[in-house]
């Protein structure tokens, strides 16, 4: 379906990273409110749709309730899923509407089939429409005051969902549900207890660590006894090497990401780049580029390492040696996609140097094109930034300059 009904319905907080609340309907804003439920501007009446479109497919009747939906038209939005519902085969497709058939149904008032299909889906054997569901069975019930309801829902998620995206999103959840009761010390006290006993249960930790959000040292605390128990896990590794940071105990991430590198082969790339970060926080910026090149080892040689570079220096704040980087890969670059992936990297370096007319020149052609949405967007961006700076060119500085 062109609309996406996934990313409307079983993903509609993938796209926007916000949680789901009550009478929302995936992350299209709220359009004008017709004169009534029957009719809207230029609509037909909903009968004749219906008996017009008997021939039409599933995806037809999912894209006009869609619509009416987000026009406010939640009882039409209604009538015409159970449409697409009576037509649609493929399995996965009948669970994203009967999703947003749930979403219209709260919408419309009919809340108790609403919950009753939000239950009946939180059972599916599909991990994404059960979770997307969870949620939703969560935040009503969260809307009811039914807080110890909410919160064992929320917990069986962040436990046991396959999918981290929905797991995070019910830690979060949860982390704030507890906070807000006050029983959050008495709980997180309780999950400790339970990971002493079994150190190797991922969720669990993620779902302390998810508690212990704003406690740098708790979470250092909680990690450093998970690596006593298993010291070759390197997922908890990684952590504990960016929580080492996050604590200001730079040397002890220094060495353990060294340890990281010369131990295990698979590292050495990341904790290159983690090394460089913490460069260039004491500032030692060409020590910083000289961990990014380390990191580079690994990436085929040309083009796809000189852009490599220029990414990794834009990421940590080094537009002069990002700019450097991407001019050698825009001498390299074969091909148009790869030109302009590398004239986005060379233009957002011309404009950390704050040299706005020459980043101009380079964005301009790609914010004008269409073909490459994600470049034209990110160019886009940077030109409304500069619009925003004062109207000053910077000096580029001659081949012989000191």
């Amino acid at each position: 379906m062109a609309s996406g009904l996934l990313a409307l319905v079983v993903g509609y907080f993938i796209a926007t990273g916000s949680e789901p609340e009550a009478g929302t309907h995936g992350n299209l804003p709220a359009g004008p409110a017709p004169h009534s439920e029957s009719t809207g501007a230029g609509a037909l009446p909903l009968a004749r749709q219906q008996a017009e479109g008997r021939d039409l497919p599933a995806p037809y009747f999912a894209e006009m309730a869609e619509v009416k939906h987000r026009y406010g038209l939640s009882g039409e939005a209604v009538q015409l899923y159970r449409q697409a519902l009576q037509l649609v085969t493929d399995p996965q497709q009948r669970l994203q509407y009967q999703l947003a058939l749930a979403e219209s149904l709260m919408a419309s008032g009919q809340k108790q089939e609403a919950l009753a299909l939000w239950d009946e889906l939180a059972h599916s054997a599909n991990p994404a429409a059960a979770a997307a569901a969870g949620l939703r069975l969560a935040a009503r019930l969260l809307d009811e005051g039914k807080t110890a309801q909410a919160e064992e829902r929320l917990e069986s998620l962040a436990a046991e969902c396959p999918i981290q995206l929905y797991r995070d999103s019910a830690m979060r959840q949860l982390s704030k549900l507890l906070a807000s009761s006050g029983a959050k010390a008495a709980k997180l006290a309780q999950y400790k207890e339970r990971l002493a006993a079994k150190p190797g249960d991922k969720p669990l930790l993620k779902l302390v660590l998810a508690l212990e959000a704003d406690d740098p040292r708790a979470r250092l605390e909680t990690l450093s006894a998970i690596v006593k128990s298993n010291p070759r896990d390197l997922e908890v590794l990684r952590l504990l090497g960016a929580t080492l940071v996050e604590s200001g105990k730079t040397q002890d991430a220094e060495k353990l990401y060294r340890d990281l590198a010369r131990d295990y082969p698979s590292e050495t790339q990341g904790a290159a780049e983690q090394l460089a970060r913490i460069a260039v926080a004491r500032g030692a910026t060409a020590e910083a580029e000289a961990r990014l090149i380390e990191a580079a080892a690994n990436v085929q040689e040309g083009v796809r390492r000189s852009l490599y570079l220029a990414r990794q220096c834009l990421a940590l704040g080094l537009p002069a040696p990002a700019e450097k980087y991407a001019r050698q890969a825009a001498s390299q670059a074969d091909g148009e996609t790869m030109k302009a992936a590398v004239a986005i990297e060379l233009g957002e370096a011309l404009y950390g140097l704050k040299r706005y007319a020459e980043a101009k020149k380079v964005l301009r052609p790609l914010a004008e094109q269409s073909l490459w949405r994600g470049l034209q967007e990110r160019a886009k961006r940077i030109l409304d930034s500069i619009e925003g700076q004062p109207a000053v060119q910077a000096v580029k500085p001659e081949a012989n300059d000191p």
